[in-house]
Protein backbone atom coordinates (compact mmCIF):
# COMPACT_ATOMS: atom_id res chain seq x y z
CA UNK A 1 0.00 0.00 0.00
CA UNK A 2 1.15 3.55 -0.69
CA UNK A 3 1.12 6.17 2.07
CA UNK A 4 -1.98 7.66 0.47
CA UNK A 5 -3.79 4.32 0.40
CA UNK A 6 -2.93 3.62 4.03
CA UNK A 7 -4.16 7.02 5.18
CA UNK A 8 -7.29 6.74 3.02
CA UNK A 9 -8.16 3.39 4.59
CA UNK A 10 -7.42 4.72 8.09
CA UNK A 11 -9.82 7.60 7.54
CA UNK A 12 -12.41 5.34 5.93
CA UNK A 13 -12.33 2.76 8.73
CA UNK A 14 -12.61 5.51 11.34
CA UNK A 15 -15.61 7.10 9.61
CA UNK A 16 -17.34 3.73 9.19
CA UNK A 17 -16.93 3.00 12.89
CA UNK A 18 -18.32 6.39 13.91
CA UNK A 19 -21.22 6.19 11.44
CA UNK A 20 -22.14 2.78 12.80
CA UNK A 21 -22.34 4.30 16.29
CA UNK A 22 -24.20 7.44 15.23
CA UNK A 23 -26.78 5.68 13.04
CA UNK A 24 -27.61 2.70 15.23
CA UNK A 25 -30.92 0.89 14.94
CA UNK A 26 -33.49 0.03 17.57
CA UNK A 27 -34.98 -2.67 15.35
CA UNK A 28 -37.76 -0.51 13.94
CA UNK A 29 -38.29 -0.41 10.19
CA UNK A 30 -37.49 3.29 9.90
CA UNK A 31 -34.21 2.98 11.82
CA UNK A 32 -33.25 -0.11 9.81
CA UNK A 33 -33.93 1.85 6.62
CA UNK A 34 -31.79 4.79 7.71
CA UNK A 35 -28.90 2.55 8.72
CA UNK A 36 -29.22 0.49 5.52
CA UNK A 37 -28.33 3.44 3.30
CA UNK A 38 -25.61 4.90 5.51
CA UNK A 39 -23.82 1.57 5.99
CA UNK A 40 -24.28 0.31 2.41
CA UNK A 41 -20.65 1.03 1.55
CA UNK A 42 -19.22 3.79 -0.60
CA UNK A 43 -15.82 5.43 -0.84
CA UNK A 44 -16.54 8.02 1.90
CA UNK A 45 -14.84 10.74 -0.17
CA UNK A 46 -16.73 13.61 1.48
CA UNK A 47 -15.98 12.80 5.14
CA UNK A 48 -12.41 11.88 4.26
CA UNK A 49 -12.01 15.27 2.60
CA UNK A 50 -13.36 16.96 5.73
CA UNK A 51 -10.93 15.10 7.99
CA UNK A 52 -7.92 15.85 5.79
CA UNK A 53 -8.79 19.55 5.42
CA UNK A 54 -9.02 19.77 9.19
CA UNK A 55 -5.64 18.06 9.57
CA UNK A 56 -4.02 20.47 7.12
CA UNK A 57 -5.23 23.43 9.14
CA UNK A 58 -4.56 22.31 12.71
CA UNK A 59 -2.89 18.89 12.70
CA UNK A 60 -5.73 17.15 14.57
CA UNK A 61 -8.10 15.59 12.05
CA UNK A 62 -10.37 14.07 14.68
CA UNK A 63 -11.71 17.54 15.53
CA UNK A 64 -13.81 17.27 12.35
CA UNK A 65 -15.35 13.89 13.28
CA UNK A 66 -18.92 15.03 13.96
CA UNK A 67 -19.11 17.24 10.88
CA UNK A 68 -17.47 14.59 8.68
CA UNK A 69 -20.13 12.08 9.73
CA UNK A 70 -22.87 14.66 9.18
CA UNK A 71 -21.62 15.27 5.64
CA UNK A 72 -21.81 11.57 4.80
CA UNK A 73 -25.25 11.20 6.36
CA UNK A 74 -26.58 14.14 4.32
CA UNK A 75 -25.03 12.56 1.23
CA UNK A 76 -26.80 9.28 2.05
CA UNK A 77 -30.13 11.08 2.38
CA UNK A 78 -29.58 12.75 -1.00
CA UNK A 79 -28.92 9.37 -2.65
CA UNK A 80 -32.14 7.90 -1.23
CA UNK A 81 -34.10 10.76 -2.79
CA UNK A 82 -32.12 10.70 -6.05
CA UNK A 83 -32.99 7.01 -6.50
CA UNK A 84 -36.75 7.40 -5.92
CA UNK A 85 -39.18 6.50 -8.74
CA UNK A 86 -40.19 10.16 -9.04
CA UNK A 87 -36.53 11.16 -9.55
CA UNK A 88 -34.01 8.84 -11.30
CA UNK A 89 -35.93 5.65 -10.52
CA UNK A 90 -32.80 3.61 -9.80
CA UNK A 91 -33.05 0.12 -8.32
CA UNK A 92 -29.36 -0.47 -7.54
CA UNK A 93 -26.91 1.63 -5.54
CA UNK A 94 -23.44 0.55 -4.39
CA UNK A 95 -24.17 -2.96 -5.62
CA UNK A 96 -27.29 -3.34 -3.48
CA UNK A 97 -31.02 -2.70 -4.00
CA UNK A 98 -31.89 0.93 -3.39
CA UNK A 99 -33.66 1.95 -0.21
CA UNK A 100 -37.15 2.25 -1.67
CA UNK A 101 -36.84 -1.20 -3.28
CA UNK A 102 -36.09 -2.77 0.09
CA UNK A 103 -38.31 -0.72 2.39
CA UNK A 104 -40.89 0.88 0.12
CA UNK A 105 -41.13 4.41 -1.20
CA UNK A 106 -42.97 5.72 1.86
CA UNK A 107 -40.36 4.50 4.36
CA UNK A 108 -37.52 5.65 2.07
CA UNK A 109 -38.93 9.19 2.10
CA UNK A 110 -39.10 9.18 5.88
CA UNK A 111 -35.62 7.64 6.16
CA UNK A 112 -34.19 10.46 4.06
CA UNK A 113 -35.86 13.05 6.26
CA UNK A 114 -34.72 11.22 9.37
CA UNK A 115 -31.11 11.12 8.17
CA UNK A 116 -31.10 14.82 7.34
CA UNK A 117 -32.26 15.63 10.86
CA UNK A 118 -29.86 13.11 12.39
CA UNK A 119 -26.89 14.84 10.73
CA UNK A 120 -27.57 18.05 12.65
CA UNK A 121 -28.31 16.20 15.86
CA UNK A 122 -24.86 14.64 15.67
CA UNK A 123 -22.99 17.93 15.33
CA UNK A 124 -25.02 19.76 17.98
CA UNK A 125 -24.80 16.91 20.49
CA UNK A 126 -21.10 16.15 20.01
CA UNK A 127 -19.22 19.27 18.88
CA UNK A 128 -17.82 20.08 22.33
CA UNK A 129 -16.47 16.53 22.67
CA UNK A 130 -14.20 17.30 19.72
CA UNK A 131 -13.01 20.64 21.07
CA UNK A 132 -15.10 22.88 18.83
CA UNK A 133 -16.46 26.27 19.85
CA UNK A 134 -20.02 27.54 19.53
CA UNK A 135 -18.84 29.77 16.67
CA UNK A 136 -17.38 26.80 14.81
CA UNK A 137 -20.64 24.89 15.31
CA UNK A 138 -22.71 27.73 13.85
CA UNK A 139 -20.35 28.27 10.91
CA UNK A 140 -20.28 24.56 10.15
CA UNK A 141 -24.05 24.21 10.30
CA UNK A 142 -24.44 27.24 8.02
CA UNK A 143 -22.11 25.57 5.49
CA UNK A 144 -24.05 22.29 5.54
CA UNK A 145 -27.43 24.01 5.27
CA UNK A 146 -26.24 26.10 2.33
CA UNK A 147 -24.86 23.12 0.43
CA UNK A 148 -27.90 20.94 1.01
CA UNK A 149 -30.64 23.51 0.43
CA UNK A 150 -31.83 25.77 -2.36
CA UNK A 151 -28.28 26.91 -3.07
CA UNK A 152 -27.06 23.32 -3.24
CA UNK A 153 -28.44 19.82 -3.62
CA UNK A 154 -32.10 20.85 -3.84
CA UNK A 155 -31.51 23.31 -6.68
CA UNK A 156 -29.21 20.85 -8.45
CA UNK A 157 -31.89 18.16 -8.29
CA UNK A 158 -34.55 20.54 -9.64
CA UNK A 159 -32.30 21.54 -12.54
CA UNK A 160 -31.57 17.87 -13.21
CA UNK A 161 -35.29 17.04 -13.29
CA UNK A 162 -35.79 19.77 -15.89
CA UNK A 163 -32.99 18.26 -17.99
CA UNK A 164 -35.05 15.14 -18.81
CA UNK A 165 -35.86 14.72 -22.48
CA UNK A 166 -32.95 16.74 -23.80
CA UNK A 167 -34.44 20.13 -22.92
CA UNK A 168 -31.03 21.60 -22.21
CA UNK A 169 -27.93 20.97 -24.29
CA UNK A 170 -25.73 23.95 -23.39
CA UNK A 171 -22.63 23.51 -21.27
CA UNK A 172 -23.48 26.29 -18.82
CA UNK A 173 -26.76 24.62 -17.83
CA UNK A 174 -25.20 21.18 -17.41
CA UNK A 175 -22.39 22.65 -15.36
CA UNK A 176 -24.88 24.48 -13.12
CA UNK A 177 -26.64 21.18 -12.36
CA UNK A 178 -23.48 19.62 -11.07
CA UNK A 179 -22.11 22.73 -9.36
CA UNK A 180 -25.14 22.43 -7.10
CA UNK A 181 -25.87 18.69 -7.12
CA UNK A 182 -22.30 17.37 -6.78
CA UNK A 183 -19.74 20.09 -6.10
CA UNK A 184 -21.70 21.90 -3.39
CA UNK A 185 -21.45 19.07 -0.84
CA UNK A 186 -17.80 18.47 -1.65
CA UNK A 187 -17.14 22.16 -1.08
CA UNK A 188 -19.05 21.96 2.20
CA UNK A 189 -16.96 18.93 3.19
CA UNK A 190 -13.78 20.92 2.68
CA UNK A 191 -15.22 23.97 4.38
CA UNK A 192 -16.42 22.23 7.54
CA UNK A 193 -13.01 20.57 7.81
CA UNK A 194 -11.37 23.97 7.48
CA UNK A 195 -13.74 25.47 10.06
CA UNK A 196 -13.03 22.68 12.54
CA UNK A 197 -9.31 23.19 11.97
CA UNK A 198 -9.46 26.94 12.58
CA UNK A 199 -8.38 27.76 9.03
CA UNK A 200 -7.32 31.21 7.92
CA UNK A 201 -9.37 32.87 5.18
CA UNK A 202 -6.62 32.07 2.67
CA UNK A 203 -6.59 28.39 3.68
CA UNK A 204 -10.38 28.13 3.52
CA UNK A 205 -10.53 29.73 0.07
CA UNK A 206 -7.83 27.38 -1.23
CA UNK A 207 -9.63 24.29 0.06
CA UNK A 208 -12.96 25.48 -1.38
CA UNK A 209 -11.36 26.00 -4.78
CA UNK A 210 -9.80 22.54 -4.62
CA UNK A 211 -13.15 20.96 -3.76
CA UNK A 212 -15.01 22.83 -6.50
CA UNK A 213 -12.59 21.53 -9.13
CA UNK A 214 -12.58 17.92 -7.92
CA UNK A 215 -16.36 18.06 -7.62
CA UNK A 216 -16.83 18.87 -11.29
CA UNK A 217 -14.07 16.44 -12.29
CA UNK A 218 -15.81 13.73 -10.25
CA UNK A 219 -19.10 14.29 -12.08
CA UNK A 220 -17.53 14.33 -15.54
CA UNK A 221 -15.69 11.11 -14.71
CA UNK A 222 -19.04 9.67 -13.59
CA UNK A 223 -20.56 10.60 -16.96
CA UNK A 224 -17.66 8.86 -18.72
CA UNK A 225 -18.09 5.70 -16.64
CA UNK A 226 -21.82 5.73 -17.38
CA UNK A 227 -20.78 5.09 -21.00
CA UNK A 228 -17.61 3.03 -20.64
CA UNK A 229 -18.11 1.20 -17.33
CA UNK A 230 -20.11 -1.86 -16.32
CA UNK A 231 -23.01 -2.24 -13.91
CA UNK A 232 -20.92 -4.60 -11.79
CA UNK A 233 -17.99 -2.20 -11.42
CA UNK A 234 -20.19 0.82 -10.74
CA UNK A 235 -22.65 -0.96 -8.46
CA UNK A 236 -25.62 0.63 -10.20
CA UNK A 237 -27.54 0.47 -13.48
CA UNK A 238 -25.70 2.41 -16.16
CA UNK A 239 -27.15 4.25 -19.13
CA UNK A 240 -29.98 5.87 -17.17
CA UNK A 241 -29.09 9.38 -18.35
CA UNK A 242 -29.19 8.32 -21.99
CA UNK A 243 -32.45 6.46 -21.40
CA UNK A 244 -34.09 9.60 -19.97
CA UNK A 245 -32.58 11.88 -22.61
CA UNK A 246 -30.45 13.90 -20.20
CA UNK A 247 -27.56 15.80 -21.72
CA UNK A 248 -24.22 14.91 -20.09
CA UNK A 249 -20.65 16.13 -20.36
CA UNK A 250 -19.91 13.17 -22.65
CA UNK A 251 -22.65 14.35 -25.02
CA UNK A 252 -20.97 17.75 -25.18
CA UNK A 253 -17.28 16.81 -25.23
CA UNK A 254 -17.21 13.15 -26.30
CA UNK A 255 -15.46 10.54 -24.13
CA UNK A 256 -11.93 11.69 -25.02
CA UNK A 257 -12.72 15.37 -24.61
CA UNK A 258 -14.49 14.74 -21.33
CA UNK A 259 -11.49 12.87 -19.91
CA UNK A 260 -9.20 15.73 -20.98
CA UNK A 261 -11.50 18.06 -19.06
CA UNK A 262 -11.20 15.79 -16.00
CA UNK A 263 -7.39 15.99 -16.21
CA UNK A 264 -7.53 19.78 -16.60
CA UNK A 265 -9.78 20.20 -13.57
CA UNK A 266 -7.61 17.81 -11.55
CA UNK A 267 -4.52 19.91 -12.24
CA UNK A 268 -6.41 23.07 -11.28
CA UNK A 269 -7.46 21.42 -8.01
CA UNK A 270 -3.89 20.44 -7.22
CA UNK A 271 -2.64 23.95 -7.97
CA UNK A 272 -5.25 25.41 -5.61
CA UNK A 273 -3.67 23.78 -2.54
CA UNK A 274 -0.07 24.73 -3.33
CA UNK A 275 -0.18 27.07 -0.32
CA UNK A 276 -0.06 24.03 1.99
CA UNK A 277 3.37 22.51 2.54
CA UNK A 278 1.86 19.10 3.35
CA UNK A 279 -0.80 18.71 0.65
CA UNK A 280 0.39 15.31 -0.61
CA UNK A 281 -2.78 13.50 0.42
CA UNK A 282 -5.03 15.96 -1.40
CA UNK A 283 -2.85 15.75 -4.51
CA UNK A 284 -3.10 11.96 -4.49
CA UNK A 285 -6.84 12.12 -3.80
CA UNK A 286 -7.34 14.31 -6.87
CA UNK A 287 -5.35 11.86 -9.01
CA UNK A 288 -7.31 8.92 -7.58
CA UNK A 289 -10.65 10.51 -8.44
CA UNK A 290 -9.38 11.43 -11.92
CA UNK A 291 -8.56 7.82 -12.77
CA UNK A 292 -11.22 5.93 -10.81
CA UNK A 293 -13.19 3.12 -12.47
CA UNK A 294 -16.12 2.96 -10.04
Amino acid sequence: MTDFEEKFEEYRAYINEKLSDYVATDGTKICDSMRYSVMAGGKRIRPILALECCRLCCGDWKKATAFACAVEIIHSYSLIYDDLPCMDNDTMRRGKPTNHVVYGEDIALMAGMGLYCRAFEIVTENYKDYGLSDKQLIEGIRSLLGASGMNGIVLGQVLDIDNVGGKHTDLDYIRRIHDYKTSAMLEASAEVGAICGGATEKQRDALLEYAKHIGLAFQIRDDILDVTGTDGDMGKTLGKDKESGKTTFVDIFGVGGAQRKVVELTEQAKAAVSCFYDSGFLLSLADYLCGRNN
